[in-house]
């Protein structure tokens, strides 16, 4: 029968390394490296770990940098949840619409477009017609109120859209009961000839209460519609 070694004579590494012995009885002749020792079955060896980490070290740096991404997803979802835009980001500011790529909006943001109240087409023979949307046709006296005319411009004519009513005041001091409205179209002057276009149409009432105006719609002398299409009836309620 072999002796068994006497462990306390051979001592233990410096780094805790155990130089036992193999099945075969023969001593292992383990580098001195630093690491941990595991067993499996009756086979001992060595697990090496870098140099300058502890064994706890090792074990724990793996769930370091899991604690460590779940960290940052909870800052990343925290951010989103109250409405910021990381940075390098491209969304658009749902106040705005415009898209910012620097967490900095635009000082440039678009008026909204006033509701279509008319509908302005012209025939290729330069046949002006117009028609009303069912709107809420709503004033308030003595203020203006914006709202939009729709142009389909199909001859490409290049004159001003000009606007006639019997109900339009010929002075701010026109006291007649007929007249009552005053008109602004902006921009004012030619069309531009493209197919599609829009401009804006501003109305300010005198009087208050329900109104009637008939306007009437041309691009100059023999372009309006020969079916009086060119006439709208419009109804404003209008309050103080």
């Amino acid at each position: 029968m072999k002796a068994k070694s006497n462990r306390s004579s051979l001592g233990a590494s410096p780094n805790s390394v155990d130089l036992g012995e193999t099945r075969s009885g023969s001593r292992a002749g383990f580098r001195r490296i630093t690491g941990q020792t595991e067993t499996l079955g009756e086979f001992r060896y060595v697990k090496p770990t870098p140099i300058g980490t502890s064994p706890l070290q090792a074990r724990c740096f793996p769930k370091a940098i899991i604690n460590q991404r779940a960290f940052f997803v909870a800052i990343l979802l925290t951010c989103v949840a109250s409405g910021c835009n990381p940075p390098g980001s491209a969304h658009p500011n749902p106040a705005t619409g415009i898209e910012s790529k620097t967490g900095v909006e635009s000082k440039k943001v678009d008026d909204p477009m006033p509701p279509i109240l008319i509908k302005v087409s012209i025939s290729p023979e330069a046949r002006v017609k117009a028609a009303s949307e069912e709107i809420a046709m709503e004033l308030h006296r003595g203020q203006w109120q914006d709202f939009s005319i729709e142009i389909d411009n199909a001859a490409g004519i290049t004159a001003p859209l000009v606007i006639e009513s019997e109900q339009i005041l010929a002075t701010p001091d026109d006291t007649s009961r007929e007249r009552w409205l005053q008109i602004e179209i902006k921009p004012n002057g030619a069309l531009t000839g493209l197919r599609h276009e829009t401009r804006t149409l501003r109305l300010r009432s005198r009087d208050t209460g329900f109104r009637t105006a008939i306007l009437n719609f041309n691009a100059g002398q023999g372009t309006q519609d020969l079916g009086f299409r060119s006439d709208v009836l419009v109804t404003f309620k209008i309050d103080e």
